[in-house]
């Protein structure tokens, strides 16, 4: 049976220098049988709302318990330099030779910065209050629980960008418009209630 799993974003890096950038994914084939990989990358920018980036992922054989970086057909050339306004995410399709329905899978929305230029280590800004043992206050704002760094375990989409999608039944995306989580049940969006 198919088990085919997006792992991590290899580029972009959590901050990118401004130039033409390749996005790459990491996929691993935990089955026992190889499997075909397809899929989409799309990079949208928060400021505008806008869908930034799309490109089709190379098509890629995946021997069984083998892993690979997998890259977008084509280079994305960022509009200028921001600070965490970039997110990316990336769905794939796993088909194997063997009878048994394809495997989608979606690699969560992150959240990368466009440098202008070459980068060192920058300062961390410091607080001058200080709690928890002389730490410096970390900002969570806007995050939803990670799994990896900057990433979530789904996308965080506006209403525009989620209807923008082509999704299946069980898809599931965090809506920053209606402050919702929301599933596809196969025909439309519907939020999940919350609760208290």
């Amino acid at each position: 049976m198919l088990d085919v799993r997006v792992l991590a974003y290899v580029v972009p890096l959590a901050e990118q220098v401004l130039n033409d950038i390749t996005p790459v994914i990491q996929v691993k084939n935990f089955a026992d049988e190889d499997a075909t990989i397809t899929g989409l990358i799309r990079i949208y920018r928060k400021s505008t709302d806008t869908l930034e980036y799309s490109s089709e992922l190379a098509t890629t054989i995946l021997a069984h318990g083998a892993t690979a970086n997998i890259a977008a057909l084509s280079a994305w050339s960022p509009g200028a330099p921001a600070d965490d306004d970039y997110f990316i995410l990336a769905n794939i399709l796993a088909t194997s030779f063997l009878p048994g329905p394809p495997i989608r899978a979606t690699l969560g929305a992150w959240t990368f910065d466009i440098k202008p230029g070459p980068m060192g280590p920058a300062p961390a800004a410091h607080h001058t209050t200080h709690e928890l043992g002389g730490m410096d206050e970390i900002d969570l704002t806007g995050f939803a629980p990670t799994v990896h760094s900057h990433q979530t375990p789904w996308p965080v989409l506006t209403t525009t960008q989620m209807n923008a999608l082509t999704p299946t039944e069980g898809s599931v995306c965090w809506n920053t418009t209606e402050h919702q989580l929301m599933v596809y049940d196969g025909s439309a969006w519907v939020g999940i209630p919350m609760l208290a």
